[in-house]
């Protein structure tokens, strides 16, 4: 059954007549078109092919929304009128002020591990962009999307610089510092704050000091000893002495940075760089100490001796670590710190490697009665223990020769 033919205001069905539920056939040059519940398509195609056919068909093909599709049902399209200049240009002012927002992807995207020291800056770039933008734009439409672009960054990461996470992730961040920070209220009080802890932490270490060591032979940091605790927590500005301070801990600490990028760097981190990672730590940590000259920093290393010596001094005994080490080629036995702990590792290895030849010869023999296979030269005479011995002896001069004794 041919379907009943959709008649409306719009003057386009004098030339189409519905042919199916979604399309209709052009009555000029038996086209086919789709047919969405409104005539825009039959409007582009009368426009286009026939628009010399009467001129109250083509004005009304070049209008806007017809009275039938303005008063269409929710699941009705709707018509859509050719852009205009006005339009383009409203277009291009609001893409431009959303730039910003691509630029801070981007940038996010390129990192390969995203801290938390970017949040703060990226929010500060995000403002300032908004704000410029709006100030320097012309157009009406693009002024109000700024405005509300910034109410919407006020609105969400107003308390942003006041998270501790936050701003001293920004504060240690060497890219940003306290230029990083859009209030520097918030910078001022993360700097007071980080001094604080870090002074919290200096003073804890000089209480370890001295109550490990009665009499010291570093003197004393002036005006400290008679402070009460309320007044230990009050932090003056920093001098040019505090900076130096902190730049020579953070060189006595620089060693374990290294370890921690190098181990990261590694895909698959096994327990044979333990004892050689503890090896370089404690050389390093040695060395500062015994090159500088300021007091605190001597203390700092004096005091990270003493605890990796108390935290891994049994650490080359383990036969796990060591005989990992011993058999990594990377490390051998110039991976120990302790060169008897090395040899009594060495003695185990060959221990063990002789225990299972051993038990594999046996098990040879005793399967084997009558071996196809010719005996060893020089061994015919020899008992089994024998023949054994000789060729643990020669495993292990072979050994002991790669591994460079």
């Amino acid at each position: 059954m041919e379907p009943a033919r959709k008649r409306g205001r719009s003057e386009m069905w004098q030339y189409f007549e519905l042919i199916a539920h979604d399309k209709v056939r052009c009555l000029l040059c038996t086209s086919e078109l789709k047919y969405h519940n409104n005539t825009s398509s039959m409007k582009r195609h009368f426009t286009a092919k026939h628009s010399d056919q009467g001129t109250s068909a083509a004005a009304s093909a070049t209008s806007g929304v017809t009275q039938e599709n303005a008063g269409a049902g929710a699941g009705a399209g709707r018509e859509v009128r050719p852009l205009a200049s006005e339009d383009y240009e409203t277009m291009a002012a609001c893409i431009a002020m959303l730039n910003p927002f691509k630029k801070a992807t981007n940038e996010l995207s390129e990192e390969k591990r995203v801290s938390g020291s970017v949040a703060i800056p990226m929010t500060k770039m995000l403002f300032h962009s908004i704000i410029d933008l709006t100030g320097q734009t012309s157009h009406a439409t693009a002024k109000i999307l700024g405005q509300n672009l910034i109410q919407q960054l006020t609105s969400r990461f107003d308390g942003q610089e006041d998270s501790t996470a936050c701003n001293l992730a920004t504060l240690l961040d060497p890219r940003f510092k306290m230029i990083g920070f859009r209030n520097q209220g918030c910078a001022q009080a993360a700097m007071r704050r980080l001094v604080s802890e870090c002074a919290s932490v200096m003073r804890t270490s000089l209480q370890l000091s001295t109550t490990n060591q009665p009499e010291p032979a570093h003197p004393a940091i002036p005006s400290a000893d008679n402070e009460t605790p309320a007044a230990s927590t009050e932090v003056r500005p920093l001098a040019s002495e505090d900076y130096e301070t902190m730049a020579a801990c953070i060189a006595m600490l620089n060693p374990f940075k290294k370890a921690t990028n190098e181990l990261s760097e590694e895909k698959r981190v096994s327990g044979s760089v333990a004892i050689p990672m503890t090896k370089m730590l404690f050389h390093s940590i040695i060395d500062l100490t015994g090159q500088t000259s300021h007091a605190t920093a001597k203390i700092l290393g004096q005091n990270l001796i003493q605890q990796l010596t108390s935290r891994f001094d049994g650490q080359e005994d383990s036969t796990a670590c060591n005989l990992a080490t011993l058999l990594d080629p990377r490390f051998k036995m110039i991976g120990f710190r302790n060169q008897g702990c090395a040899q009594a590792a060495m003695r185990r290895l060959v221990s063990e490697c002789a225990s299972v030849m051993r038990t594999s010869l046996q098990l040879s023999t005793t399967n084997q009665p009558e071996p196809a296979h010719p005996a060893i030269p020089s061994a015919d005479n020899e008992t089994p223990a024998a023949s054994t011995g000789y060729i643990i002896k020669i495993i292990y001069t072979n050994y002991i020769y790669q591994v460079g004794l």
